[in-house]
Protein backbone atom coordinates (compact mmCIF):
# COMPACT_ATOMS: atom_id res chain seq x y z
CA UNK A 1 0.00 0.00 0.00
CA UNK A 2 1.47 3.25 -0.81
CA UNK A 3 0.69 6.37 1.13
CA UNK A 4 -1.35 9.58 0.04
CA UNK A 5 -0.47 12.72 1.66
CA UNK A 6 -2.63 15.54 2.12
CA UNK A 7 0.02 18.60 2.55
CA UNK A 8 -1.13 22.37 4.89
CA UNK A 9 1.06 24.86 4.81
CA UNK A 10 2.44 25.89 8.15
CA UNK A 11 2.09 29.37 10.15
CA UNK A 12 5.72 29.30 12.09
CA UNK A 13 7.13 32.20 13.78
CA UNK A 14 9.95 33.12 12.23
CA UNK A 15 9.18 32.91 8.13
CA UNK A 16 9.88 35.46 5.90
CA UNK A 17 8.49 36.67 2.83
CA UNK A 18 9.74 33.68 0.12
CA UNK A 19 9.95 31.14 2.84
CA UNK A 20 7.52 27.84 3.42
CA UNK A 21 6.37 25.45 5.18
CA UNK A 22 4.31 22.50 4.51
CA UNK A 23 2.85 20.05 6.99
CA UNK A 24 1.12 16.38 7.27
CA UNK A 25 0.14 13.86 9.51
CA UNK A 26 0.20 10.59 8.56
CA UNK A 27 -0.77 6.98 10.22
CA UNK A 28 1.62 4.20 11.20
CA UNK A 29 1.71 1.52 9.03
CA UNK A 30 2.30 -2.65 9.79
CA UNK A 31 4.37 -2.88 6.02
CA UNK A 32 7.28 -1.87 4.36
CA UNK A 33 6.61 1.45 2.56
CA UNK A 34 9.21 1.33 -0.08
CA UNK A 35 7.79 5.13 -1.91
CA UNK A 36 4.95 7.75 -1.93
CA UNK A 37 4.36 10.64 -3.67
CA UNK A 38 6.43 9.55 -6.24
CA UNK A 39 9.82 9.71 -4.07
CA UNK A 40 11.76 6.37 -3.31
CA UNK A 41 13.19 5.58 -0.40
CA UNK A 42 16.99 5.14 -0.22
CA UNK A 43 19.04 1.60 -0.17
CA UNK A 44 19.87 2.14 3.37
CA UNK A 45 16.13 2.30 4.63
CA UNK A 46 15.06 -0.76 2.64
CA UNK A 47 15.17 -2.89 5.60
CA UNK A 48 14.53 0.07 8.37
CA UNK A 49 10.90 -0.68 10.65
CA UNK A 50 8.11 0.79 8.74
CA UNK A 51 7.38 3.74 10.64
CA UNK A 52 10.95 5.10 10.32
CA UNK A 53 10.76 4.43 6.24
CA UNK A 54 7.23 6.55 6.31
CA UNK A 55 8.10 9.35 8.26
CA UNK A 56 11.00 9.29 6.11
CA UNK A 57 8.83 9.75 3.07
CA UNK A 58 6.51 11.83 4.98
CA UNK A 59 9.51 14.89 5.16
CA UNK A 60 10.74 14.54 1.79
CA UNK A 61 7.39 14.87 0.12
CA UNK A 62 6.69 17.58 2.80
CA UNK A 63 9.74 19.36 1.13
CA UNK A 64 9.15 18.58 -2.41
CA UNK A 65 5.61 20.24 -1.72
CA UNK A 66 7.18 23.24 -0.86
CA UNK A 67 9.78 23.85 -3.45
CA UNK A 68 6.88 23.65 -5.86
CA UNK A 69 4.73 25.86 -4.41
CA UNK A 70 7.80 28.11 -4.40
CA UNK A 71 8.87 27.42 -7.89
CA UNK A 72 12.13 26.17 -7.07
CA UNK A 73 13.77 22.65 -8.08
CA UNK A 74 11.03 20.10 -6.59
CA UNK A 75 14.20 17.26 -7.13
CA UNK A 76 13.37 15.34 -3.48
CA UNK A 77 16.67 16.01 -1.56
CA UNK A 78 19.13 13.06 -1.11
CA UNK A 79 20.56 12.24 2.17
CA UNK A 80 24.73 12.47 3.33
CA UNK A 81 26.66 10.52 5.14
CA UNK A 82 25.43 11.79 8.73
CA UNK A 83 21.75 11.33 7.09
CA UNK A 84 21.63 15.52 6.58
CA UNK A 85 19.33 16.37 3.63
CA UNK A 86 21.19 17.91 0.34
CA UNK A 87 19.08 20.26 -1.25
CA UNK A 88 19.26 20.72 -5.03
CA UNK A 89 20.78 23.76 -6.12
CA UNK A 90 19.51 27.27 -4.65
CA UNK A 91 17.15 25.50 -2.24
CA UNK A 92 17.70 25.78 1.60
CA UNK A 93 15.51 23.43 3.62
CA UNK A 94 15.20 21.68 6.98
CA UNK A 95 12.75 18.06 7.81
CA UNK A 96 11.44 17.21 11.15
CA UNK A 97 8.66 14.63 12.25
CA UNK A 98 7.63 13.44 15.41
CA UNK A 99 4.48 11.27 16.20
CA UNK A 100 2.91 10.93 12.70
CA UNK A 101 3.58 14.39 11.89
CA UNK A 102 6.03 15.74 9.48
CA UNK A 103 6.88 18.95 8.29
CA UNK A 104 9.39 20.83 5.84
CA UNK A 105 10.59 24.24 5.91
CA UNK A 106 11.50 25.50 2.69
CA UNK A 107 13.64 28.62 1.05
CA UNK A 108 15.27 29.55 -1.87
CA UNK A 109 18.84 30.44 -1.08
CA UNK A 110 18.77 34.06 -1.98
CA UNK A 111 16.34 34.10 1.28
CA UNK A 112 18.33 32.46 4.01
CA UNK A 113 21.88 30.51 4.56
CA UNK A 114 20.85 27.86 6.66
CA UNK A 115 17.74 27.21 8.55
CA UNK A 116 16.71 24.22 10.81
CA UNK A 117 13.04 23.43 11.85
CA UNK A 118 12.02 20.52 14.79
CA UNK A 119 9.33 19.10 16.09
CA UNK A 120 8.65 17.96 19.55
CA UNK A 121 5.85 16.33 21.31
CA UNK A 122 6.38 17.13 25.15
CA UNK A 123 7.33 14.21 26.94
CA UNK A 124 6.62 12.91 30.24
CA UNK A 125 7.78 14.07 33.87
CA UNK A 126 9.87 11.08 34.20
CA UNK A 127 11.42 11.78 31.09
CA UNK A 128 11.99 15.00 31.86
CA UNK A 129 13.39 14.17 35.01
CA UNK A 130 16.27 11.69 33.94
CA UNK A 131 17.31 13.71 31.14
CA UNK A 132 17.35 17.48 31.86
CA UNK A 133 20.98 17.50 32.67
CA UNK A 134 22.15 15.76 29.56
CA UNK A 135 20.57 18.76 27.61
CA UNK A 136 20.56 21.90 29.71
CA UNK A 137 21.96 23.08 33.03
CA UNK A 138 19.66 24.83 35.99
CA UNK A 139 20.26 27.96 34.86
CA UNK A 140 18.53 27.45 31.47
CA UNK A 141 15.85 26.13 33.17
CA UNK A 142 15.40 29.35 35.02
CA UNK A 143 15.66 31.52 31.87
CA UNK A 144 12.27 29.85 30.93
CA UNK A 145 10.79 29.96 34.38
CA UNK A 146 8.49 33.11 33.52
CA UNK A 147 7.04 31.39 30.11
CA UNK A 148 6.47 27.80 31.54
CA UNK A 149 6.73 28.32 35.09
CA UNK A 150 7.57 24.66 36.79
CA UNK A 151 6.35 22.65 34.16
CA UNK A 152 10.07 20.72 33.80
CA UNK A 153 8.52 18.28 30.92
CA UNK A 154 6.77 21.13 28.89
CA UNK A 155 10.87 23.47 30.12
CA UNK A 156 13.00 20.07 28.36
CA UNK A 157 10.90 19.74 25.52
CA UNK A 158 11.39 23.59 24.67
CA UNK A 159 15.10 23.38 25.02
CA UNK A 160 15.93 20.08 23.20
CA UNK A 161 13.29 21.16 20.45
CA UNK A 162 15.75 24.69 20.42
CA UNK A 163 18.46 23.37 20.12
CA UNK A 164 17.95 21.09 17.83
CA UNK A 165 16.70 23.44 15.25
CA UNK A 166 20.07 25.50 16.22
CA UNK A 167 22.08 21.78 15.41
CA UNK A 168 20.49 21.17 11.99
CA UNK A 169 20.65 25.50 10.68
CA UNK A 170 24.11 25.27 11.92
CA UNK A 171 25.41 22.01 10.64
CA UNK A 172 26.28 23.40 6.82
CA UNK A 173 28.80 25.90 8.53
CA UNK A 174 30.69 23.10 11.29
CA UNK A 175 29.89 20.08 9.51
CA UNK A 176 29.86 17.94 12.81
CA UNK A 177 27.39 17.40 15.38
CA UNK A 178 26.91 19.94 18.51
CA UNK A 179 27.27 18.33 22.10
CA UNK A 180 24.16 20.09 23.96
CA UNK A 181 26.77 22.09 26.64
CA UNK A 182 28.27 23.76 23.26
CA UNK A 183 25.10 26.00 23.39
CA UNK A 184 23.50 27.46 26.23
CA UNK A 185 19.77 29.44 26.72
CA UNK A 186 20.47 32.93 27.89
CA UNK A 187 16.99 35.07 27.28
CA UNK A 188 13.49 33.51 26.58
CA UNK A 189 10.53 35.96 25.57
CA UNK A 190 6.93 34.95 24.39
CA UNK A 191 7.65 33.37 20.65
CA UNK A 192 11.57 33.49 20.89
CA UNK A 193 14.47 32.36 22.47
CA UNK A 194 18.29 33.57 22.92
CA UNK A 195 20.65 31.32 22.98
CA UNK A 196 25.24 31.68 23.00
CA UNK A 197 27.12 29.76 21.33
CA UNK A 198 30.39 28.77 23.56
CA UNK A 199 34.05 29.99 22.70
CA UNK A 200 35.06 27.12 20.20
CA UNK A 201 31.19 26.83 18.36
CA UNK A 202 31.56 30.41 17.88
CA UNK A 203 34.82 30.59 16.45
CA UNK A 204 33.37 28.04 13.93
CA UNK A 205 29.97 29.88 12.61
CA UNK A 206 29.76 32.35 10.17
CA UNK A 207 27.98 34.73 11.79
CA UNK A 208 28.58 36.98 15.30
CA UNK A 209 26.64 34.63 16.99
CA UNK A 210 23.84 32.45 17.07
CA UNK A 211 20.31 33.63 15.80
CA UNK A 212 17.16 33.98 17.68
CA UNK A 213 15.37 30.25 17.58
CA UNK A 214 11.47 31.45 17.53
CA UNK A 215 9.04 28.93 18.19
CA UNK A 216 5.15 27.67 18.74
CA UNK A 217 3.52 25.35 21.48
CA UNK A 218 0.50 23.45 20.37
CA UNK A 219 -1.60 21.65 22.78
CA UNK A 220 0.64 18.02 22.89
CA UNK A 221 3.87 19.17 20.79
CA UNK A 222 6.34 21.99 20.52
CA UNK A 223 7.79 23.34 17.03
CA UNK A 224 11.22 25.44 16.72
CA UNK A 225 12.70 27.49 13.56
CA UNK A 226 16.31 28.87 13.17
CA UNK A 227 17.62 30.74 10.38
CA UNK A 228 20.93 31.61 9.28
CA UNK A 229 19.77 35.25 7.17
Amino acid sequence: MVPAFEFTELRLPGLAPGMLGIGTRYEPMGEPVLEAAGIQLPPALATAVPSRQLEYLAGRACAVEACRRLGLDATPATTGLHREPIWPAGVVGSITHSHGEAMAVIAPSSACRSLGVDIEHIVDLQKAEDLFSVIADPAEADVLKDLTGNNLALIFTLIFCAKEAIFKATWPFVRRFIDFDEVKLVAAKSGSLTFAADAPLASQLASPGLPPVTFAAATSSITTLCIYR
